[in-house]
């Protein structure tokens, strides 16, 4: 879930978090830069399919705030966009889905809670 940092003792407002874990980024799925020291796992779509839609069930069920974080250059390869649009059609068959940027998750956080 969101979270209020705030910076001083003094802060009234303070920085909202909005959390994204290891497992709901796509650069960590897909990922591989040879000749680095980072060594990422290269999985299949399929893959990354089963692991976003199992966590997504989790945290609907719980009604948190389920956050992915894409990066272009990872995302954007053409069968990395079909599992986005075969996540995006599996999550709208839920009720009550709101779709929205970290900006304005931590708006509604702000002004809501």
């Amino acid at each position: 879930m969101p979270y209020q940092l705030k910076l001083t003792a003094s802060d009234k407002k303070g920085l909202i978090i909005v959390p994204s874990y290891y497992e709901m980024d796509d650069f960590h799925l897909f990922a591989d830069y040879p000749g680095t020291a980072y060594h990422g796992r290269i999985l299949s779509p399929q893959t990354g399919f089963d692991i976003w839609t199992n966590a997504f069930d989790g945290y609907y069920k719980l009604g948190l705030c389920y956050t992915i974080m894409f990066h272009p250059q990872i995302i954007g390869k053409p069968g990395n966009i079909i599992l986005l649009e075969q996540l995006m059609t599996y999550i709208k068959k839920f009720p009550n889905i709101w779709f929205a940027t970290a900006k304005e998750i931590a708006k509604y956080w702000r002004d809501y809670k």
